[in-house]
């Protein structure tokens, strides 16, 4: 007498070809999109330097001034007192925020101790100015 029948043993196989083609795509993607640098759209012809590139972080507030003097955060246009306002909320955030700066080289070295006074009232001590790297 035969109580357990024969049972087919297969082999339970899982195809991860298609698991890999994904993980591949997502940190080609992610490497790609990492290393994109992004430049505002206003037009400031920054000064010459040959120091170290200071790497942005997300948290970092990114000031231009035109040649005209005008202050752009971001690419948003925006004047002193709204400026001292994004600092002071950027402050309240986290203390180690950064402010980059990036003045044309025509703009006068008034404004740009402005721009940096206005973020040391806020409590932001941390301040990195923006140039362009030099062909030598």
């Amino acid at each position: 007498m035969k109580f357990q029948s024969e049972r087919k043993r297969t082999a339970f196989l899982l195809d991860i070809t298609p698991i890999v083609d994904t993980v591949f795509n997502l940190l080609i993607f992610f490497a790609v999109s990492l290393s994109f640098v992004v430049l505002p759209s206003i037009q400031i012809n920054l000064p010459k330097s040959s120091s170290k590139q200071v790497t942005p972080d997300q948290r970092d507030l990114r000031v231009s001034i035109t040649k005209k003097g005008e202050l752009y955060l971001g690419d948003s246009k925006i004047d002193a007192q709204e400026l001292f306002h994004e600092f002071y909320l950027a402050a309240g955030r986290s203390i180690d925020t950064e402010v980059l700066i990036g003045a044309d080289h025509e703009v006068a070295h008034g404004r740009v101790v402005e721009v940096m006074d206005l973020a040391s009232k806020a409590k932001l001590h941390r301040l990195a100015i923006i140039t362009r790297r030099s062909e030598n």
